[in-house]
């Protein structure tokens, strides 16, 4: 079964060592940016691609497909609010994070 016209599924995970977004890309190899992503149109290679994926705890964590639509540059675009949440460029340091990196109980697990 093949997904609707100009919509596919790329793999996602974070990088185990620095929890960065990352992208699967089609030398299996994981790369920060979303146009390095290899593109699966069809659920049965988005399934095998997940499945490398998975059998590579040593370098990323929370493997997943998202479902995406081509643009007219060949940049996978998510669909889904979530992930266009998560895709998007990373916030200013808030108050929290700046508690954290200081040293805060929460950091150091104290409580």
């Amino acid at each position: 079964m093949s997904t609707p016209e100009n919509q596919s599924e790329i793999i996602t995970a974070y990088d185990l060592l620095d929890g960065n977004v990352v992208f699967l890309t089609e030398e299996l190899n994981w790369s920060s940016e979303r146009r390095d992503a290899v593109i699966a149109a069809e659920a049965v290679r988005a399934e095998q691609l997940l499945n490398i994926a998975h059998s590579q705890p040593e370098l990323v964590v929370d493997a997943y497909r998202i479902e995406v639509r081509i643009d007219e540059q060949g940049v996978p675009q998510a669909l889904q609010m979530r992930e266009i949440a998560r895709l998007a460029e990373p916030l200013e340091a808030g108050p929290l994070q700046s508690t954290l990196r200081s040293g805060s109980p929460l950091q150091s697990g104290r409580r």
